[in-house]
């Protein structure tokens, strides 16, 4: 009976805390006295908490941290985190592939959702099946890697109020499109379009007009839209690792006039 009014008290102090009290708790390695069933039930809203029970039934070895900038110094691996505040899920990692083959439906619920990592392990036919119909409103941050070649969607205008967006191919090189996506992305200020299929860029790049950092490695492309993208108020380009990229002296000339350009070929 103390231990589970311990517990209790861990699930309660740590859902209301203010940062400081919860970063006390895991460091502490309070945390650890729960069970991952006991975290949800004792400190999520109900919204998340189905959620989070909808996920477990494919993903497992979920820890709770105070944030994620804290993972990158724990060293963990093979685990996937989440962060939680005033009860609502604020970052989570999800992985797609096998068996989960789509982001489920229910994260329209999580409404206080900042950071979205998508980890694709397997084949998925549309990554973005069950929510490209909706507007996710809260997430800034969304970062996909991939480890098999699959076709991401164009469908990233569901996250209409994106900062900062990263997809990436790790070993591998999926095909992306973006043409309608950055019709609705316009508030990405930072891009990453790494070890991807992509042989153009569209026209409607011309639509992030935030747009600070771009980074282009290692993809197809052929060509770039350099009028387009002397508009945008971009500061650093990288285009390194681009061998069907055709750019001669005084195009890469014109492009460092205004932004500062990272270029060199392998």
């Amino acid at each position: 009976m103390a231990l589970q009014r311990f517990k209790e008290e861990i699930a309660r102090r740590y859902k209301y805390g203010n940062w400081t009290v919860r970063a006390f708790l895991f460091d502490g390695k309070y945390i650890s006295y729960l069970s991952i069933d006991e975290i949800i039930n004792g400190m999520l809203v109900p919204e998340d908490a189905i959620f989070m029970e909808k996920l477990l039934e494919t993903q497992i070895d979920y820890s709770l941290v105070p944030c994620f900038d804290l993972i990158r110094d724990l060293g963990w691996e093979g685990k996937l985190f989440f962060s939680i505040e005033k009860g609502k899920i604020k970052e989570i990692e999800i992985v797609v592939g096998s068996p989960l083959k789509f982001i489920p439906k229910e994260i329209e619920n999580l409404t206080q959702l900042h950071t979205l990592i998508i980890t694709v392990e397997g084949p998925c036919e549309n990554l973005f099946e069950q929510i490209h119909k909706m507007e996710l409103k809260s997430i800034t941050i969304l970062k996909i890697y991939c480890y098999t070649p699959i076709t991401i969607p164009d469908s990233l205008y569901c996250f209409p109020n994106l900062e900062h967006l990263v997809v990436r191919g790790v070993g591998c090189k999926p095909k992306i499109t973006l043409e309608k996506s950055f019709l609705k992305t316009v508030k990405l200020y930072i891009l990453h379009l790494d070890d991807l299929i992509i042989d153009f860029l569209p026209y409607s790049i011309e639509n992030l007009n935030k747009l600070e950092y771009l980074s282009l490695i290692d993809l197809s492309l052929k060509d770039l839209p350099i009028k387009k993208l002397k508009k945008l108020p971009i500061k650093v380009l990288d285009l390194n690792r681009n061998p069907n990229l055709n750019l001669n002296d005084s195009q890469i000339k014109e492009l460092k006039k205004k932004i500062k350009v990272n270029y060199w070929q392998s």
